[in-house]
């Protein structure tokens, strides 16, 4: 995939462009561990550095960022624009991003996380070109950012439409994205294409969103008939795209399709790991009047194989000590018990101290004696002995706060069910099964953050039967839960619109408290000092 690379001699050539894309950087900026103590083969200093030899062979580069750039590490997350401090006004993202002159930003679903005053202030303070033609005002046809773009390097015009995935309504928590309609992104495109075609000579689609199955292999790669992740659809709408860029998915694509009229799909993997360098060079027409070609070669980067730019470290010292200083806050000690050796057998397969705890302190919040919560990365290791800032963040990395929804026994039974669709049996030594994990749940990733685990309620699993009729009872209280009773339940802020699992919807959203569910670990363990918790075994998961 590394067919491209920086142009060796300079090349002030008009007929060709440099176009770098990256996406889902997740407040990766730099390539060390909050302490400094750690080295990371990934971080947009890498992207800087890489960035700084193209543009010193051709002038004209052209940079592109997907989306989901300021959720997901420490720097990013802790940011606020209320301290009395100036310098912490401009966020971290726009202080690198402006030092790499990024021309083009298309907002993620993770951007709202933090509401939308809060990503016009990051708006406000970014040189880039902001990107959205899907995202409107409610109730009017005024969109929030710009639709489009044309941009002018060397010889090309580039025309740049920008979408967001639609399903952020079933994500975001509500105060979010109050006063915002995500409209479907195959109709926003199918309006803008053709507009933007007539004034360009190469077109791109920008979408923060996935794609439902590998162009290249037919490979599943989106779960369930939703819109999270419609790139194959785009690619379908329209034979005028010249290149599809996707992301969402933190995979790693760069598909070529043979069919002349069929745009390039890349998808540039995540966390700065990866970036893609597309090299435009346009043709000179042999006859007069004769349209140009325009040749497009393709390359995925590996970040590893370039050193980092310091002068983006020390652009961000200041960010980088205040938040050092937060994170190492001591919090409380836990037992050793808060623990995880082993994913499956400590956290899947029966109730674990910390998912007890973190069930416990959503019901409390809620006033409510159900609650479901996920383990959200298999590589999490838990918690042991002192508890800093730090490691509650890091195990419970999401922005999430709490909701109560209104449910019937026969949705809350549906939930189950596709729970326990998360287990598979593989054969064994001397015929014995052992367990495992769904295919369909460990694509790129292990979706584990989709598997909750219930509190309040007791229920069993027979893994031994086909997906789908493994739930053997639920009971509450002892007694059976009945398909036409109604259950208030306190789950995720991500959970409570519907994310996948379609039985639950924004509609039946009872209400929805202000603290993230870190703030309650945080207060719960400073007020307690010394956790020790007896789970309660309440589910069983036969194999």
């Amino acid at each position: 995939m590394n067919s491209v690379r920086p142009l060796k001699d300079k090349h002030f050539n008009r007929s060709t462009v440099d176009l770098l894309v990256v996406s889902d950087i997740h407040g990766r900026l730099i390539s060390t561990g909050q302490k400094g103590d750690e080295n990371y083969q990934v971080g947009l200093d890498r992207f800087a550095g890489y960035l700084a030899q193209t543009r010193e062979a051709n002038p004209y580069v052209f940079v592109i960022n997907n989306g989901d750039a300021i959720q997901g590490n420490p720097i990013v997350d802790l940011h606020s624009f209320q301290t009395q401090n100036s310098r912490d006004k401009e966020h971290p993202l726009n202080i690198v991003q402006n030092y790499l002159n990024v021309d083009c930003f298309v907002p993620g679903n993770h951007e709202f996380n933090f509401g939308i005053d809060y990503l016009k202030q990051v708006h406000t303070g970014s040189n880039a070109t902001w990107l959205s033609a899907n995202i409107y005002y409610q109730n009017s046809d005024e969109l929030v950012f710009e639709p489009y773009k044309i941009f002018r390097f060397g010889d090309f015009n580039i025309g740049v439409i920008g979408v967001v995935t639609d399903f952020v309504v079933k994500w975001e928590s509500k105060k979010n994205i109050s006063g915002l309609e995500f409209r479907n992104v195959v109709e926003a495109c199918k309006k803008y294409i053709p507009v933007v075609r007539s004034k360009c000579d190469f077109l791109i689609v920008s979408y923060h969103g996935g794609l439902k199955f590998n162009p290249e292999n037919k490979e599943i790669w989106s779960i369930g008939e939703t819109s999270e992740n419609q790139g194959i659809d785009i690619w379908d709408c329209s034979d005028d795209i010249d290149l599809l860029i996707t992301g969402h998915q933190h995979r790693k694509l760069l598909f070529k399709p043979r069919q002349a009229n069929k745009a390039v799909l890349l998808q540039p993997s995540c966390f700065s790991r990866h970036w893609a360098h597309i090299r435009l060079t346009k043709s000179s027409p042999d006859n007069v009047g004769k349209k140009p070609e325009i040749d497009l070669t393709p390359g995925i980067i590996n970040a590893e194989e370039f050193d980092p730019d310091g002068n983006v470290k020390q652009l961000l010292f200041h960010h980088h000590a205040k938040i050092e200083k937060i994170l190492t806050t001591p919090v409380g000690r836990v037992d050793k018990s808060f623990l995880i050796q082993d994913p499956m057998q400590d956290v899947w397969l029966r109730k674990h101290p910390l998912i007890q705890w973190i069930n416990r302190l959503m019901c409390r919040c809620a006033n409510v004696e159900i609650s479901a919560i996920p383990l959200l990365n298999p590589k999490l290791k838990g918690l042991s002995g002192d508890v800093t800032i730090k490691d509650i963040l890091s195990f419970f990395f999401f922005q999430d706060t709490v909701c109560t929804i209104e449910v019937t026994g026969k949705a809350l039974k549906q939930a189950l069910e596709k729970a326990a669709g998360f287990f598979l049996l593989e054969p064994g030594i001397n015929g014995e099964h052992t367990i495992s994990i769904n295919p369909n749940w460990r694509k790129a990733r292990v979706l584990s953050y989709n598997y909750d685990m219930w509190e309040g309620i007791e229920y069993e699993f027979d893994i031994r039967k086909p997906i789908g009729n493994r739930l053997t009872f639920v009971n509450r209280k002892g007694m059976p839960i009945d398909n036409g009773e109604n259950l208030t339940i306190a789950v995720t802020s991500y959970r409570s619109g519907g994310a996948f699992y379609d039985m639950f919807s924004p509609e039946l959203i009872i209400n929805e408290f202000p603290d993230r569910i870190t703030d309650l670990m945080i207060r719960d363990l400073r007020e307690n000092k010394h956790l020790s918790i007896t789970p309660e075994q309440n589910f069983n998961i036969i194999y």
